[in-house]
C-alpha cells in the first residue's frame, strides 16, 4: 500500500516526460517557500528557462527528437540544482526554477552556469541527431528585503527577464531592474 502510495503521488505530482514537478505541486511547494522568505527576509531568486527555438527541433526532426531535448535538457536542469530548489516544467518548453537563500549575483551564476552546461552538452547527449545545437535562455528575478510582490509577481519578472533574453539573441541570461523591490 505504502509503494502504491508513493507512485500514486509521484504520478499526480510530476511532468510524465521529464519527471519535473507539474505547476500545481510547483504551487505547492513554492508558496511556503515564498511566504517564509517574506516573513524571515530571507533571499528567494527565480529563474524561467525556455529552450531556444524550439519548434525548430520538431519542425526539423519529429517530435520524437523534440521530447527528447525537453528530456535532456530537464536532466541537465535536475542535474544543477540542490535538493532543496525547485524546478518545475512550468509549460511546453518552459521550466521554472526556485533557489532559495540565493541572491541575485548568485542566481545569475547558476543560470548562466546552466545555460553553459546546456549549451555544452545537451545537443551531444542526443545520438539520434549528430551534431544538434541546443542552447537556453534565461530571465531572473529576485525577492528583496521588504518585498511587497506576491509569488506570480516573482516568477513574472523571471519570465520579463526570459524575454528580454530571447529579444537579445538567445542564449544568454538576462534580469529586469527591480526598481520598487531592492536587490539583496
Amino acid at each position: 500500500n505504502e509503494r502504491l502510495r508513493e507512485e500514486l503521488e509521484f504520478l499526480a505530482t510530476r511532468d510524465p516526460m521529464t519527471g519535473c514537478l507539474n505547476r500545481r505541486a510547483f504551487y505547492a511547494r513554492a508558496e511556503p517557500l515564498f511566504r517564509r522568505a517574506r516573513e524571515q527576509g530571507l533571499p528567494l531568486s527565480c529563474l524561467m528557462s525556455d529552450i531556444d527555438k524550439f519548434k525548430n527541433f520538431n519542425d526539423t526532426y519529429g517530435h520524437a527528437v523534440g521530447d527528447l531535448v525537453i528530456q535532456q535538457v530537464s536532466r541537465l536542469l535536475k542535474r544543477a540544482v540542490r535538493p532543496e530548489d525547485v524546478l518545475c516544467r512550468y509549460g511546453g518548453e518552459e521550466f521554472c526554477l526556485l533557489l532559495s537563500g540565493m541572491n541575485m549575483t548568485q542566481a545569475m551564476a547558476v543560470a548562466e552556469r546552466i545555460r553553459r552546461i546546456i549549451e555544452a552538452e545537451a545537443g551531444p547527449a542526443i545520438q539520434e541527431v549528430p551534431n544538434l545545437c541546443i542552447t537556453s535562455s534565461f530571465g531572473v528575478s529576485q525577492l528583496g528585503l521588504g518585498g511587497s510582490i506576491t509569488l506570480e509577481q516573482l516568477i513574472d519578472r523571471a519570465d520579463q527577464g526570459l524575454y528580454a533574453a530571447k529579444e537579445g539573441g538567445r542564449n544568454q541570461v538576462r534580469c529586469l531592474d527591480l526598481v520598487d523591490d531592492p536587490v539583496v
